[in-house]
């Protein structure tokens, strides 16, 4: 089927729920929503990356680095990565090609009401960047969760 053709039938496709972003968040809303038997689309703005890829550094050792995982310097000073320096504090060349740069995709926000927003461009989002660890809440936070979120919705 030519690619006009394609993009006819898909312009006429309906769907129950769009999800933006394949992320952990993304993925599992995804998966809910067709479990329950919605028809559901999922749109993600990044890049596809194998597993593994020469791009994934997480396994080495800091003296298989380049400068031992710190990125050079030179993105500070030309203004990149500002955000995300003011949040981590220390750029690590091992994972700053799973975040956004914000010079290079700016977003803006009121001065009155700052905020800090860390986005990551691949399929994956910024799950790619926890260093391969989703740590397990116990009963007790969960509860505790559970019982912020009556209070704050007034239940």
């Amino acid at each position: 089927m030519s690619q006009t053709k394609q993009a006819e039938v898909n312009s006429q496709v309906m769907f129950d729920v769009i999800v933006v972003g394949s992320g952990i968040t993304g993925g599992w809303a995804a998966k809910e929503f067709c479990e329950k038997g919605f028809k559901t689309l999922v749109i993600e703005r990044g890049r596809h990356l194998d597993h593994p890829s020469p791009e994934y550094n997480d396994m080495k050792a800091p003296w298989q680095l380049e400068n031992f995982g710190i990125a050079s310097e030179t993105l500070q000073e030309q203004g990149r990565y500002t955000q995300l320096l003011a949040k981590k504090k220390v750029l690590k060349s091992d994972s700053i090609q799973f975040f956004a740069d914000d010079k290079e995709y700016p977003y803006s926000y009121p001065s009155e009401k700052p905020f800090m927003w860390t986005r990551g461009y691949q399929l994956g989002g910024r799950s790619l960047t926890w260093g391969r660890q989703v740590l397990r809440w116990g009963k007790k936070i969960l509860k505790l969760m559970q019982k912020m979120v009556m209070v704050l919705l007034g239940r």
